[in-house]
């Protein structure tokens, strides 16, 4: 992790401006690691430096909450991605708000799995296992989130 953001700060000094794939690559590094300081780091960094975040951003930082079993900034991350566009105000064509695919809930699953499994209460562990039904009853009933089901159909 430490040589990923020291090549990227060589980088930056060198005068080359990074693009959504250098930070997309600072983010898997932080994903890997399971720090979502890092990561929430790498987001505001994305944002300071006026680049949009794209379908691997989300992901990736979505991954490093599943490292560090924290559904709390998986939630963040997810609802940050998928209201986007309304939330910066943004009308650019280029700019579109993150439409998660089936994968992308399976990974958002994932995360509520892997916290699940590292906790001793078993009141937040109920908590967790409805976030889940709710997730899988949304995807069945096609409600809230807004899947890209064409291709599985």
């Amino acid at each position: 992790l430490l040589k990923v953001f020291l090549v990227f700060q060589e980088m930056k000094k060198s005068g080359l401006k990074p693009d959504i794939a250098c930070y997309n690559s600072l983010l898997r590094a932080c994903a890997k690691a399971g720090d979502i300081e890092l990561a929430q780091d790498v987001l505001r960094r994305i944002d300071d430096d006026g680049l949009q975040p794209n379908r691997a951003t989300w992901r990736e930082a979505i991954k490093a909450a599943k490292n560090a079993k924290r559904s709390d900034f998986a939630d963040d991350v997810w609802n940050t991605g998928t209201s986007y566009r309304e939330k910066r105000n943004v009308n650019s064509r280029d700019v579109s708000n993150w439409t998660p695919n089936l994968a992308d809930v399976e990974l958002l699953m994932s995360v509520y799995v892997a916290e699940t499994k590292s906790l001793n209460d078993h009141k937040k562990r109920i908590i967790l296992h409805q976030k889940i039904i709710q997730l899988y009853e949304n995807i069945v009933h096609r409600k809230t989130i807004n899947i890209a089901m064409d291709e599985f159909l």
